[in-house]
């Protein structure tokens, strides 16, 4: 069976880009709906998979559309909680090479992406 992960950081610590009622509705909520649906499916499958991914390629493989959905969902927001941080740093290397060459510098990107 899979668990819906505890967050590295508070409900709050996004604000003011994201809402802790926002993180907490998302989190607690839609993720954890998409984690019960997938164990549901497992369960009346009879299968215990040893990971997500393996689920998914499963399901792809049997065209089984339901499943790779909540599998893939569960594996999205995973990733989704882990990719964010209340600690933002600027970008180095070739992010930051990419960023200075299309928009002059990470100032003018966010500008231009809003």
């Amino acid at each position: 069976m899979f668990v819906l992960p505890e967050l590295d950081y508070a409900y709050d610590a996004l604000e003011p880009v994201i809402s802790a009622r926002t993180m907490k509705f998302h989190h607690d909520k839609h993720h954890a709906t998409y984690v019960k649906t997938l164990n549901e499916q497992l369960d009346k499958m009879g299968m215990s998979p040893d990971s997500v991914e393996a689920v998914i390629r499963g399901a792809k493989k049997a065209d089984d559309r339901l499943l790779f959905n909540n599998a893939a969902q569960v594996w999205n927001h995973t990733f989704f909680w882990t990719a964010m941080t209340p600690h933002p740093v600027k970008p180095d290397g070739q992010l930051a090479s990419a960023v200075d060459s299309s928009f002059g510098d990470l100032l003018r990107m966010r500008k231009a992406c809003v």
